[in-house]
């Protein structure tokens, strides 16, 4: 069973990484990267659509300032899709190696794939999210007449 899960992850994780960087997404202009550096972006703007809405994103000092000394952010909350990049680029840099856009992608799991296919990546009114302009790339097979219906029913 394990072997076919394997191929099933490399298979989703090609095919969405493969149709983010090829296909037009008209809507993520702006908002994040839809080249080979994407999976750096889109992560923080789902954090950023998560947590600044409720005000929640950053960190403050006493001043009210959101920034380091350095100027990066000090982030309060993250998505969890940036933590697990957060934890493969450290993992990555632990064997010393850079963490490409490549290595990350391939040292993620299963799991942050599948939550791809959740509804917070779905965004059919302005088109800047996944779903559902990628579907025929993604998935060929689809059928059009589902095309409305998540694709992965939870949350």
């Amino acid at each position: 069973m394990q072997p076919l899960m394997h191929c099933l992850e490399v298979t989703l994780r090609n095919a969405i990484d493969y149709s983010i960087r090829h296909a037009r997404l008209p809507g993520a202009a702006g908002h994040w990267r839809t080249d080979t550096n994407w999976i750096f972006d889109l992560p923080r703007y789902i954090g950023e659509k998560t947590w600044i809405r409720q005000n929640k994103r950053y960190k403050t000092d006493a001043r009210g300032q959101k920034l380091m000394h350095h100027g990066k952010p000090v982030y309060d909350r993250t998505a969890w899709e940036e933590d697990c990049i957060r934890k493969v680029s450290k993992r990555i840099r632990a064997a010393g190696k850079a963490p490409t856009a490549e290595r990350v992608i391939s040292g993620l799991d299963f799991g942050f794939w599948t939550n791809f296919l959740t509804k917070n990546y779905d965004e059919p009114r302005n088109r800047s999210l996944l779903w559902p302009q990628l579907l025929p790339s993604v998935f060929p097979g689809y059928p059009p007449s589902r095309a409305g219906k998540e694709i992965y029913p939870y949350p």
